[in-house]
């Protein structure tokens, strides 16, 4: 382990080697020298401590770390942005790169020139990469600048597939798998490298030969833990396609949704539903990942839910079921021998009820699963 000495330690190792006794009264021309250097020193110590950490994968960082992966082949998603569908009203000619947005400054842009008569459906990007470009339907509905002809614009379905830059954990976990486990030969490996190195990719199964010799099932997820779009699937695909042996049967989807209920009778005015909400999702996305990585933890526990319940101020619950069933949910199983893979993701409030006698909350949560 490398060690970044003080500066006083400094100023005293370089006392003891020196031959002038005066280096050691504080206020002589000697001890002021050595001082002002045992500073400089430390200040160098400091800066191999950090080259030292950012020359392993397991302590490095930023442009350190891309770099580093990089020299393996595994390269830093980038950001990308979000695209959509936009129908425009009016009469005119609507340019590429003609700029809409939503009430809070959302900006998109065109992707092509279109003629308008009447109503015209377009397709948009975001102006800025990241996830701020997804979102909801008719969340766009501003001409920031008079297009001639042009009177309205709306998004009937939400925009999708913005996602962030690759974090240094997602990365450093790429990279130190690519090298623990490497893959060749268009081995199982070599398929969730493929996938997972598609920017917008946040997590990949892969089934070999579940329908027969030679064919390869890759299952996706997004990185936020949502089904797949069909664009992102596409672009799966194609990458995989690109790159795989020759013979190979390559089938890409999406991870399947199911939906969840939760139904529970909670007692106590102290509980707190957004504290409830926020240790579930991050309870649903362990289990994705848990999935997803073939980790001991394969089900929706129905006990788990229920701590959460008690967690979040309750005093007491009663009648807690998920689906109708006081039983934990598996998140996986097999169907006719092929591998159906089942992952939860975040749920919407269907129900709130409180009784003003007992301070009884009835409580029923639709979850919607994103794999």
């Amino acid at each position: 382990m490398f060690n970044i000495p003080t500066s006083d330690e400094i100023l005293k190792s370089l006392q003891l080697q020196s031959k002038l006794p005066m280096s050691k009264f504080e206020g002589t021309f000697e001890y002021d020298v050595f001082s002002s250097n045992a500073i400089e020193f430390m200040k160098t110590y400091v800066e191999l401590g950090e080259l030292y950490k950012v020359a392993f994968a397991d302590t490095s960082h930023g442009d350190f770390l891309t770099m580093r992966a990089k020299e393996a082949g595994i390269i830093r998603k980038v950001a990308t942005k979000a695209i959509g569908t936009v129908t425009v009203k009016g009469n005119g000619v609507l340019p590429k790169g003609s700029q809409f947005s939503t009430a809070d400054g959302v900006l998109f842009e065109t992707l092509e020139t279109a003629t308008v008569n009447g109503s015209q459906e377009v397709k948009v990007q975001s102006v800025e990469t990241g996830n701020g470009g997804n979102v909801a339907a008719n969340a766009i509905d501003t001409i920031p600048m008079s297009i001639p002809g042009i009177n309205s614009v709306i998004n009937t379905q939400p925009t999708k597939d913005g996602f962030e830059e690759e974090n240094d954990d997602n990365l450093r976990e790429r990279y130190l798998l690519h090298v623990r486990y490497p893959g060749t030969s268009g081995n199982k490996m070599h398929y969730y490298e493929w996938a997972m190195s598609v920017p917008g990719v946040g997590g990949v199964k892969i089934i070999p030969t579940w329908n027969g010799p030679g064919s390869v099932k890759v299952i996706i997820i997004n990185s936020e833990f949502k089904q797949a779009s069909t664009e992102l699937i596409t672009a799966v695909k194609d990458y995989i396609e690109s790159v795989r042996p020759m013979g190979a049967m390559v089938t890409v989807v999406s991870a399947i949704p199911k939906v969840i209920n939760v139904t529970a009778t909670i007692e106590g005015k102290g509980f707190v539903l957004d504290k409830f909400k926020e240790m579930m999702n991050d309870y649903l996305i362990d289990l994705e990942k848990s999935v997803i990585n073939n980790g001991e933890i394969n089900k929706l526990s129905i006990a788990k839910v229920g701590s959460f319940i008690i967690d979040a101020g309750a005093i007491d619950y009663q009648n807690l079921r998920i689906n109708n069933d006081d039983k934990s949910i598996a998140l996986t199983r097999q169907n006719k021998g092929v591998n159906h893979l089942e992952s939860w993701g975040t749920y919407v409030l269907r129900r709130y009820i409180r009784s003003s006698t007992e301070h009884v909350r009835s409580l029923a949560h639709s979850l919607q699963c994103k794999l």
